[in-house]
């Protein structure tokens, strides 16, 4: 979708219409039919008085609206305030327009949950919060906005209470010593709360399955075609053994599904080059070490730091010193190459 140009907002005085002696005009502009369906039939087959909620125009309206915003801003989320209208219908009818819930009680939390929305894209507002409902949408990796210092101390309060209830625990996860742990003493720190990691002893699955299970070649001869590889590291046994595990690979995986993340199933260890050659890489990458990479539209994005996941070319419009800055880093000079053929490419543009 091509970028609109930026307007300047603009107050339009709206005029009711010029008095007379019997004051102003008003006049209502009715109509008989919704959605090509007659009203007087919806009233004889349902009833009066009767409220009638159109999913068509409510579909139209929301595409509308997230056009307008979307043609002039790099970043826009609608989310759909569940007080102006809770009926199951019509918040799922937003939420697959790709809504988030915007919600102001416990009971409109609730409902947003129990409608299939993920947690992360709920935003909770209201000065009514009860602390239940706050451990819930933490719990839930919810938007809290929070309304007043009482809130605050509250959720202050809750972190001081979770620290308590982990105490001197160890601590054991999957890749937790990376991840877990680290985003969890971050977390009570936000809060004000001093998580102590000296005295615990932390067990890491991830660590144990990766030292006991190398990923080395010599641990994938063993594997796939069960036997040690001799002369490891020599180029002519290191060559010979790669290659009885590929042929070992395409024995083991015919026929075997794989599913990827976002859930497609494909059958893609076969006897192909092309195939092969795209089932080797995580990303499509545009550069050799994978610092740009292809999304699915096929753009060039960013794969690390503050911009990832943005577009290349939108970053150097917005902002044009991160080209210099990857020209002058320590950045592969194939990572270089790349960048400047896109700047190269857009300038060309005009």
């Amino acid at each position: 979708m091509s970028k609109i140009r930026y307007e300047r907002p603009l107050i339009k005085k709206l005029e009711g219409g010029m008095p007379n002696k019997f004051g102003i005009r008003q006049e209502i502009q009715c109509t008989s039919i919704i959605d090509g369906l007659s009203i007087k039939n919806l009233i004889r087959d349902y009833g009066s008085p009767l409220f009638v909620i159109s999913e068509k125009t409510i579909r139209n309206t929301i595409k509308k609206a997230k056009k307008a915003f979307e043609t002039r801003y790099p970043r826009v989320q609608f989310a759909w305030s569940y007080k102006t209208n809770y009926l199951n219908a019509v918040c799922n009818i937003f939420h697959q327009e790709g809504s988030w819930a915007e919600v102001v009680s416990g009971f409109e939390y609730d409902k947003a949950i129990a409608l299939g929305v993920n947690g992360k894209k709920i935003i909770f507002n209201g000065p009514e919060k009860s602390e239940e409902d706050l451990i819930k949408a933490i719990h839930n990796d919810s938007l809290i906005h929070i309304d007043h210092l009482d809130e605050f101390y509250t959720i202050v309060e809750i972190a001081g209470n979770l620290n308590a209830f982990i105490g001197n625990s160890d601590l054991s996860g999957y890749n937790s010593i990376k991840y877990d742990i680290p985003l969890l003493v971050e977390e009570f720190l936000r809060a004000g709360v001093e998580f102590e990691l000296k005295n615990r002893r932390i067990i890491d699955v991830q660590n144990i399955f990766h030292k006991m299970e190398p990923r080395t070649l010599k641990a994938a001869y063993k594997f796939y075609c069960q036997t040690e590889l001799i002369n490891a590291h020599s180029a002519e046994a290191d060559t010979r053994a790669t290659y009885e595990v590929l042929k070992a690979q395409l024995q083991r995986y015919e026929g075997v599904e794989y599913s990827d993340k976002d859930g497609n199933i494909s059958y893609p260890v076969v006897n192909d080059m092309n195939a092969l050659d795209t089932f080797s890489y995580y990303n499509r990458n545009a550069d050799l070490v994978g610092h740009i990479i292809f999304n699915a539209k096929g753009q060039e994005i960013i794969n690390f730091g503050k911009h990832k996941g943005k577009v290349v070319e939108e970053v150097f419009k917005s902002e044009p010193s991160y080209y210099d800055w990857m020209m002058k880093g320590d950045f592969p000079l194939s990572t270089k190459r790349t960048i400047t053929a896109i700047k190269l490419r857009n300038f060309n543009k005009g």
